[in-house]
């Protein structure tokens, strides 16, 4: 749902201490009428940003399976990584490439 400060979307995950807390990822992308990205940007990590990603890796994962009228699928954007490879970016479709999130790997 949309509300005060824009999408009220989380997805809960364990956090390192063990405590279970909420994520809400930085943007959501709709290149299509069922097509969704959902993205995550993020300069220095520490290692509950790892649990978060990975985390959203299943949910779309896990989304997807349920249901087939819409495809989400993770893109996580490091700081680092952008700086070196921003400039050679000619389309959204090649972030995708080198950024997409799977359950076994985070960017």
């Amino acid at each position: 749902t949309i509300g005060e400060g824009g999408i009220n979307f989380s997805i809960e995950y364990q956090k390192e201490d063990g405590n279970i807390a909420s994520y809400f990822p930085d943007f959501f992308i709709k290149t299509s009428a069922v097509t969704f990205y959902i993205l995550e940007t993020k300069g220095r990590e520490d290692l509950d940003d790892v649990r978060k990603i990975k985390r959203l890796a299943i949910w779309c994962n896990d989304i997807n399976k349920v249901q087939t009228q819409y495809t989400y699928t993770p893109i996580y954007v490091k700081q680092e990584k952008w700086d070196d490879l921003k400039n050679d970016f000619k389309s959204f479709k090649e972030v995708v490439k080198i950024f997409k999130v799977t359950q076994n790997k985070e960017s």
